[in-house]
């Protein structure tokens, strides 16, 4: 007995060859089952979350802000590109390996923000009026 999701993989790229990327966009994913300790110890730990929620919004402090994991936050990456071309000629994580390949390529680089995907791909029910994510989109320039 066991548990098993159906994911329908929205973003799948064939072409990528990573180890773990999915063979296909619909994959059948087994669910490791918990424990009824560890069950009971999670539901417990969320549900004082949401009261200490509650608590701050009822005394008007701020509420706690999601952290980069619960809000699915993406890495900003560096896209090395040249004129004329429509694709990048290879990302990186820092922007100094970028800028190397960049002036070895003749090309220029372009920043690639990392975003929050849960907040910007609305899979959050209340982003709209999310302190912490409008604060964000509604930085002044």
């Amino acid at each position: 007995m066991g548990l098993k999701i159906c994911a329908l993989v929205r973003d799948f790229n064939r072409h990528e060859t990573k180890e773990g990327y999915p063979k296909a966009s619909i994959e059948m994913v087994d669910i490791p089952m918990w424990d009824s300790v560890t069950t009971e110890a999670y539901v417990r730990e969320r549900l004082n979350l949401h009261r200490d929620a509650k608590v701050s919004a009822d005394f008007g402090d701020e509420l706690p802000a999601c952290s980069d994991t619960d809000r699915w936050q993406s890495e900003t990456i560096y896209a090395v590109k040249r004129e004329g071309r429509k694709t990048a000629i290879r990302l990186f994580k820092t922007i100094e390996e970028a800028n190397e390949l960049a002036e070895k390529e003749k090309g220029y680089v372009e920043t690639r923000l990392g975003e929050p995907k849960r907040c910007t791909g609305n899979y959050c029910g209340v982003a709209e009026w999310c302190e912490q994510y409008q604060g964000e989109i509604n930085v002044p320039a």
